[in-house]
């Protein structure tokens, strides 16, 4: 078993045998029949079949005359001198500030570049590139048409709509000499003309060798959800791709809030549901977190810390499995008499911990190790 979507839901079922239901049509599951009967949807955040065949995404690079090729669930990606990506919406292209892309290696998912390395995600890139605390300049060419900007220093979006955007480029962090993740690192923006950009990716630890950062076009996702901060109280994060949950030097204290669109998974409100568990891979060693419940529902667009929802008494503590932390949610998202799928308003992920630190988890945005919602049913 190859593919590395489903190589991550054999972690988190511990190497169980896994028989995949072929009838499945939804493009964010990958459903299994179990032993006892019942079936298990692993919904992941993002969309993980190819729009155009409905083909699970095998998430390789292809050599394809000079460059190297690959399918997205809704782009056409290549990378030669520059990183390209293109759908019927538009196309853009990413390059350093002063020089050319020089990829010397690949293997079927990493491509090695001189001063760094390039991984596919669910649509798009993801890379980490050697930099001094200067940080690293990339020029982006978007020929699409949007509506307006979306900027933090945590990541930028064109937006085709008012809430959809056609690309989104996200910062994931900075790393040490050891490929650690130790710190965020910070956007800034500065636009060259109605089509070009200068992005800086500036990583914000002395410590640090690289910065890590996702690049996808966009698809609806299957959480809306943002980060709130103390650092930053007024600012909204809703394409941002990363949470740094707990106290850092740079966010303050950061929450998520987050909420499942279970429209995307309406052919399971009929089922009789067993379990619902919320999975996401760690990327650092953090310490516990805990999700309540919000004590009234949120807009994903315009929440922050200053005018955030509060929380309900009553949480779910996650639970740690190697890389992976999990929620149980069948509390929150089961109604316990009738055992039917309910639309929650949402929940607060928070650290457990008042004594600092922070623990690194991907929001609903991120492509590169996207969220799994697991739902056993009958």
């Amino acid at each position: 078993m190859n593919n590395p979507l489903l190589k991550r839901i054999a972690e988190l079922r511990n190497g169980t045998v896994m028989y995949l239901d072929t009838t499945n049509k939804n493009r964010y599951s990958v459903i299994l029949h179990e032993s006892d009967g019942s079936k298990t949807a692993y919904c992941f955040a993002t969309p993980i079949y190819d729009k155009q065949y409905e083909e699970l995404l095998d998430m390789q690079f292809y050599k394809f005359d000079n460059c190297y090729r690959a399918t997205g669930s809704n782009a056409d990606i290549r990378i030669g001198k520059t990183i390209t990506m293109c759908n019927a919406e538009g196309f853009c292209s990413l390059e350093f500030n002063k020089r050319p892309l020089n990829i010397y290696g690949a293997s079927q998912y990493v491509l090695q570049e001189r001063y760094g390395a390039i991984l596919r995600t669910t649509n798009g890139i993801a890379a980490k590139f050697n930099c001094n605390i200067q940080g690293i300049t990339f020029k982006l060419i978007a020929m699409c048409p949007y509506v307006e900007i979306r900027k933090n220093s945590k990541c930028f979006s064109l937006m085709r709509e008012k809430y959809k955007p056609f690309l989104t480029f996200s910062s994931i962090g900075c790393s040490d000499s050891n490929g650690n993740i130790v710190a965020p690192a910070l956007l800034e923006i500065k636009q060259s003309s109605d089509k070009e950009f200068e992005i800086t990716i500036s990583p914000q630890s002395p410590y640090a060798t690289s910065v890590v950062f996702e690049f996808n076009l966009y698809e609806p996702k299957l959480f809306q959800d943002t980060t709130v901060e103390t650092g930053e109280p007024e600012t909204n994060n809703a394409f941002g791709g990363t949470a740094f949950i707990g106290n850092s030097a740079v966010f303050g204290e950061q929450q998520l809030y987050t909420r499942p669109d279970l429209q995307k998974t309406r052919e399971l409100f009929e089922k009789q549901i067993n379990k619902v568990v919320l999975h996401m891979e760690t990327l650092n060693n953090g310490s516990t977190l805990v999700a309540h419940k919000v004590e009234r529902r949120f807009c994903s667009f315009g929440t922050n810390w200053i005018n955030k929802a509060g929380q309900l008494s009553g949480f779910s503590v996650s639970e740690k499995t190697n890389e992976h932390i999990s929620f149980n949610l069948t509390d929150v998202m089961v109604n316990a008499q009738t055992r039917r799928l309910v639309q929650p308003d949402g929940i607060i992920i928070k650290s457990s911990s008042h004594n600092g630190g922070f623990t690194i988890i991907p929001t609903g945005d991120n492509a590169f190790v996207p969220q799994i919602l697991e739902i056993n049913y009958r």
